[in-house]
């Protein structure tokens, strides 16, 4: 077992500091953040400021960094006291206002019947769910080399961040162009829209300010595979070396009589495992190990950081 917290000190051969990037972000990014619990902390830290008013416009972050717009993932190798996931106060409130947007346009009615304050909960859950989930991938990814340079002797992290992670930011050529990290992250970030019962709890909140029948119609968009493509559109501006996320997903079913209750999505879960596999080898430098997928998607549980401004 790993201890993050004094990695960087036990094994300072597999931290060399100019050699280790802030995925989506480059070389060593530092922040004064306060540490949170769950989206509901992050959501209280924010109620001080009202960033709501006038949020920047996310597009053009998204379209440099991607979902690192919102926040970055700091290595244990490079902080043992503040490593972990640091989200950006403003842009996430600027991405939650555009989930707030999508939500509103497909269901009416979240806007008439819902006080607005309730509203932005569900709307930032959700982005919450999207910047975290994806951020979590590149701890799991740092965690699982740390693992094995620990095993074999061999540092892998720095080389696999210098070599492939880079290289691919750069050159997009073949089925093999694209950065995989930041693909499966972005990924991986969805899976909370392709689980049915998942959906249905964001959305609960604010069952009780509908009537029976908008209850239901609710309960259905949420449930419904058109859900997922509204956050993968929100998605669209993400750097080309990030983008072909959706080739893993599978679409299949018509529009029924409430518009999106028979469409559903759902993850091709070999081509998943299958992509998830080769990057682990890719950052072991080529080792191949029994269930890579499964450790890569194993929750490390990193420590949440807010920067309010």
């Amino acid at each position: 077992m790993i201890d993050f917290s004094t990695f960087r000190s036990e094994h300072p051969e597999f931290c060399p500091e100019d050699r280790l990037r802030v995925p989506g972000l480059g070389p060593g990014t530092r922040t004064n953040p306060i540490e949170v619990a769950g989206w509901e902390g992050a959501y209280k830290e924010l109620q001080a400021v009202d960033l709501w008013r006038d949020p920047p416009p996310v597009r053009k972050l998204m379209q440099e960094f991607g979902a690192e717009a919102f926040g970055h993932y700091l290595s244990f190798r490079l902080d043992s006291d503040h490593w972990g996931l640091h989200l950006q106060g403003t842009p996430t409130v600027g991405f939650a206002k555009e989930v707030l947007r999508v939500l509103s346009l497909g269901f009416l009615e979240l806007e008439e019947r819902v006080p607005v304050e309730r509203a932005r909960e569900v709307a930032f859950d959700m982005a919450y769910e999207i910047v975290v989930s994806h951020l979590s991938l590149h701890a799991s990814l740092d965690a699982f080399a740390a693992r094995y340079e620990v095993e074999d002797g061999d540092a892998y992290y720095a080389p696999y961040q210098e070599g492939p992670y880079l290289e691919s930011l750069r050159e997009m050529t073949g089925p093999d162009g694209y950065n995989w990290e930041e693909v499966l992250a972005n990924l991986v970030s969805l899976n909370a829209f392709l689980n049915a019962s998942r959906t249905v709890e964001f959305g609960a909140r604010v069952d009780s300010y509908f009537r029976d029948e908008e209850k239901f119609r609710w309960n259905g968009y949420l449930m419904s595979g058109l859900l997922t493509s509204e956050m993968t559109y929100i998605m669209r501006p993400i750097p080309a070396s990030h983008r072909n996320f959706t080739e893993f997903l599978r679409r299949r079913g018509e529009v029924g009589p409430y518009a999106h209750m028979a469409i559903q999505y759902d993850l091709n879960t070999d081509a998943f495992n299958a992509r998830l596999r080769r990057l682990a080898s890719v950052l072991l430098a080529g080792k191949e190990v029994e269930e890579a997928e499964k450790a890569l998607l194993t929750p490390v549980n990193p420590p949440v950081y807010l920067s309010v401004g």
